[in-house]
């Protein structure tokens, strides 16, 4: 494979991963960033929590769609095309 068509590869990959990640958001229902804290620090833990469950449900999720799709571009550089 080429580096052409390695490069391709990795931006269609990106672009899907992003796609599928925008239909989730859509969904309006999140885990909050405290929950995925606390169960990601007691990982290897005695006292090992379950992965958490949805604790955030907004009616819509476009207007968290297009924060998200800003705050990517913005912290990856990333440009979709």
């Amino acid at each position: 494979m080429s580096m052409t068509e390695d490069y391709l590869d990795v931006r269609d990959r990106r672009r899907k991963a992003i796609d599928e990640a925008l239909a989730q958001a859509d969904k309006g229902v999140f885990i909050s960033q405290e929950l995925v804290e606390t169960w990601g620090d007691s990982l290897g833990t005695d006292n090992e929590l379950p992965p958490p469950e949805p604790d955030i449900f907004l009616n819509s999720g476009i207007h968290f769609t297009s924060y998200l799709i800003i705050s990517l571009a913005a912290k990856y550089a990333l440009f979709v095309v």
